[in-house]
């Protein structure tokens, strides 16, 4: 019997209340919550309101950024390692797409190795795990910063999410906050791009027969967001707090270096064998997963990414949730040592 799932998302009461008031009021469509949720979301990192836009889901949100880019597209370069979703969104909006290995340090795209000098390509540039990034240079291209992963993280100070000309944000049952089922959204400094993403989205609204979709979230969504936002730091804390534990357990998962925070996403492990200590870690109660399997990868250039390819055979993940009681904490930690 698993005592100790990989993840789970942590929603109660004022989450149930939200939804159910939103019921209640008759109005489930996209409304007056969405448009509090952006003006909070907004606050939340540092923008004004209209700098923010939520949407369907996070690749959604990556959608409407490639499609919002204020000039035609020539390539868009994505990580090989890591989620399909910059991949598989960019073919289904017809643009080719560029891999790009690994650094031999981190399984983040090596982008110094790849410099890129077309002022209309596109760099997607993906936070794993709940760490920032590295900040690299940056060329000519213009930067979707990924920060599906990393919502609530900084770098340097500066929100995750802004670190690019555009950035997105997952709000899926897994992720650090959620809406109660799918949901993104795109942050920028730079407001015509949410504009232009704001009028593909809104298409029942527009009648200037330009083609769009219909990509809203709505106000049930919105609301339980609503909360999950005014719980995200104390989520954050207790994901941090377990993460310690594992450290102070003598487990070596991956913390944010000097000057950046995590959101806590994942708890990785560098392991020279991690299909051998799941299954043993199965044995005691604990789920514990492989992030990316190098097979997930296939058509997305793993062949010619030695480094991605190194990283998705020796990579762990831990439970780690905000509501992990410290006896499900203990049982990761002692099924950690019986495995070793």
């Amino acid at each position: 019997m698993i005592a100790v799932p990989h993840n789970k998302p942590s929603l109660g009461p004022e989450e149930a209340a939200a939804a159910a008031r939103v019921v209640d009021s008759g109005w489930v469509a996209q409304g007056a919550e969405v448009e509090h949720f952006e003006a909070e979301l907004a606050a939340h990192v540092g923008v004004p309101p209209e700098n923010v836009l939520v949407t369907a889901s996070g690749s959604a949100a990556l959608f409407l950024a490639l499609t919002s880019a204020g000039h035609p597209v020539s390539m868009v370069h994505v990580p090989t390692y890591g989620c399909s979703a910059p991949a598989d969104v960019s073919h289904l909006v017809g643009l080719p797409v560029k891999f790009v290995d690994s650094m031999s340090t981190s399984p983040c795209a090596d982008w110094a190795d790849q410099p890129i000098d077309d002022s209309q390509a596109v760099r997607v540039s993906v936070d794993l795990f709940g760490l920032p990034a590295p900040v690299l240079p940056r060329g000519g291209a213009r930067v979707i910063s990924d920060a599906a992963q990393s919502f609530g993280a900084t770098a340097a100070g500066v929100p995750t999410c802004l670190w690019g000309d555009v950035g997105i944000a997952s709000f899926s049952p897994t992720k650090i906050m959620t809406v109660g089922g799918y949901g993104g959204a795109l942050f920028s400094r730079q407001a015509d791009w949410i504009e232009a993403a704001r009028d593909f989205r809104d298409w029942d609204a527009r009648t200037d027969g330009r083609r769009r979709f219909h990509l809203p979230l709505g106000d049930v969504a919105a609301a339980i967001g609503r909360v999950q936002l005014r719980r995200l730091p104390e989520m954050i804390e207790a994901r941090a707090a377990i993460i310690s534990n594992y450290v102070a357990a003598g487990i070596p998962v991956w913390t944010a270096n000097d000057g950046e925070s995590s959101s806590g996403y994942r708890a990785i492990v560098e392991e020279s064998d991690p299909s051998a200590r799941i299954r043993k870690m199965r044995y005691h109660g604990v789920t514990s997963i492989i992030p990316y399997l190098d097979e997930e990868m296939n058509g997305r250039g793993i062949d010619q990414s030695p480094a991605a390819r190194g990283w998705a055979t020796r990579l762990i993940s831990l439970p780690v949730f905000p509501d992990m009681t410290p006896e499900q904490c203990d049982l990761v930690t002692a099924a950690w040592s019986s495995s070793s």
